[in-house]
């Protein structure tokens, strides 16, 4: 399985004394100990894998001023296979560096794709 992050755009992020407000973030979110370590939190569905199923799932991921995940989004995926469901599992359970706007810690929005591929 190959995790890596798909875009950051201009994204939504919570500062100081506003409550909603768009901005171009300094600093991607990124998982504490990197892309490979979030593919640990990452299971490929057994019965996914014994049917042959394969593909790419991105998912939209709201990462908190904490670093925790608080919303995740399908954006495209693998319909009625089990590999949406186990890559929105996954990067829930991850911990994020946030996003840092003007060295501030910020929420925001990333994309990332899970790419789920059967190995002999």
């Amino acid at each position: 399985m190959n995790i890596q992050p798909l875009a950051i755009f201009f994204l939504t992020a919570a500062l100081s004394g506003a409550s909603r407000v768009d901005v171009k973030i300094d600093t991607a979110p990124e998982p504490v100990d990197g892309y490979q370590a979030l593919g640990s939190h990452i299971d490929y569905p057994e019965i996914a894998h014994e049917a042959g199923h394969e593909g790419d799932v991105v998912v939209w991921a709201h990462v908190n001023q904490d670093g925790r995940v608080t919303y995740v989004i399908v954006a495209d995926g693998v319909e009625g296979t089990g590999l949406d469901e186990a890559a929105l599992e996954g990067i829930r359970k991850a911990r994020f560096e946030p996003a840092l706007h003007q060295g501030r810690p910020v929420s925001a929005w990333m994309a990332i794709t899970v790419r789920f591929r059967r190995q002999g």
